[in-house]
């Protein structure tokens, strides 16, 4: 058939009536050829392997207005629930402030320092001694022509109870102390006792032991002597020099 169809007639190109028995010939083959071919198959491939996974589903198609009311309630609720949450929290902070008005609040109570010009005023008012204080300094001048004899670093007897007393005082008031003592302008040349510096710093020392006699710490009581580099009055006089002849202190808070 092949052949037949490409245009090679043959013999039959030349004889008479050529074409027409070239043309029974075709039939005679294509019934020949038909007769003998199997039957066609309703598909290509009855044995093919099926596609993997499931039929695809059909898409959910939501209506715009059911999600819109969706939204919505969502909305409406997490507002009411964030109203109520925020009540009851206020409720509670404006309990607590009401709470807090309630309270008996105590001022606490300042302590007041002692004040030596109180603790010594009967001392003042006799005038055995003078203080004058400020808020972090006590100055207390024990006068000398009571205190000490010249020349003499002995406290005289009727002024030891008046020195324990002011000890005592000082160690109510609790502060640093320093004691210097003060000498007239006499000279002085004895055995321990070379000048007037020497002089006044041990009557400042006898003091020191009444004080720590008294229960003073040693360490916070410290002596100094002036001599008498720090005169109060004239030494041209006896009442001068009985003014000049002093022990001084300061008490540091």
């Amino acid at each position: 058939m092949l052949i037949l169809g490409l245009g090679f007639e043959g013999r039959y190109s030349i004889i008479e009536d050529g074409d027409r028995q070239l043309t029974k010939i075709r039939q005679r083959l294509l019934t020949l050829i038909q007769s003998t071919r199997d039957t066609t198959q309703p598909v290509l491939s009855p044995h093919g392997m099926q596609p993997y996974g499931s039929a695809r589903r059909e898409k959910l198609i939501v209506p715009v207005r059911l999600t819109a009311m969706c939204a919505g309630v969502l909305v409406v609720s997490a507002f009411i629930w964030c109203k109520y949450w925020l009540s009851v929290r206020g409720d509670r902070i404006t309990n607590d402030i009401y709470a807090m008005q309630n309270i008996n609040a105590t001022t606490p109570q300042m302590k007041m320092r002692l004040r030596l010009a109180i603790l010594l005023r009967n001392e003042i008012q006799q005038q055995l001694l003078s203080v004058d204080e400020t808020q972090k300094q006590s100055k207390v001048v024990l006068k000398g022509d009571s205190l000490f004899l010249s020349g003499s670093t002995k406290v005289q007897p009727e002024m030891v109870k008046v020195i324990e007393r002011v000890a005592r005082e000082v160690r109510r008031v609790s502060g640093d102390i320093v004691i210097v003592g003060h000498s007239d302008a006499t000279p002085i040349d004895r055995p321990g006792l070379p000048n007037n510096v020497v002089l006044s710093e041990k009557r400042a020392a006898e003091v020191a032991r009444y004080f720590i006699a008294a229960g003073l710490p040693e360490s916070k009581v410290k002596v100094k002597g002036a001599g008498n580099n720090q005169p109060l009055a004239s030494d041209a006089t006896p009442q001068g020099r009985a003014k000049n002849r002093r022990v001084e202190f300061f008490v540091t808070y």
